[in-house]
């Protein structure tokens, strides 16, 4: 008997195990682009392509290494943090694409995050920045990158992607400066409009 309660043990641990190797991908998508989605590398190669079951639902499992990825409907684009051991659960509508992409289950709040940070970046007004002065700029990118460090640390994420947000934050500030600097700070500093 001590025998066979062992084996169940056995085989229950190395269910749970080999289940937390993979990653569990669903979305629900009203209004959707296509049948298939992908989901696709920094390079935009397809890692793993999605087909529409019989319930009008985009489901896989599947092994990735954790990292950021696209998921493409055929038409548009949502940044995606996967890795093994996630069950999510997207919910959208392909007609408002970024504005109703919503995620569950575990992984959720760091997909979500992402979806927030796209409509950040989306409503971001780079000709208004451009148009301030040189102080009045500094000061209010210093202000900006401090609030969205906070907002980040304030977030119960892991601890590895808020390690790549943070790069991603002073990326985007670099790239905010280095427009302004071509745009904006040389307008002024010679005087155009």
């Amino acid at each position: 008997m001590k025998k066979i309660f062992s084996i169940l043990i056995f085989i229950l641990t190395l269910t749970v195990s080999f289940a937390q190797e993979k990653v569990t991908f669903r979305a629900e998508i009203a209004n959707r682009n296509g049948d298939i989605i992908f989901i696709q590398d920094s390079n935009e190669k397809n890692i793993q392509e999605i087909k529409i079951n019989e319930k009008g639902i985009f489901e896989s499992t599947f092994s990735i290494k954790e990292d950021f990825y696209t998921m493409f409907d055929g038409v548009e684009y949502a940044q995606l943090y996967l890795k093994n051991g996630y069950n999510l659960t997207l919910t959208m509508d392909a007609k408002m694409f970024d504005e109703t992409i919503s995620f569950k289950g575990k992984g959720a709040n760091e997909n979500n995050y992402l979806a927030e940070e796209t409509l950040y970046q989306e409503k971001y007004n780079l000709d208004k920045l451009i148009k301030l002065n040189p102080d009045a700029f500094d000061q209010l990118i210093i202000q900006q990158k401090k609030e969205k460090l906070e907002y980040l640390d304030k977030q119960n994420l892991g601890s590895s992607f808020v390690e790549n947000e943070k790069t991603k934050i002073d990326d985007f500030f670099k790239f905010v400066t280095k427009y302004y600097d071509d745009l904006g700070r040389n307008k002024i500093l010679n005087n155009e409009k």
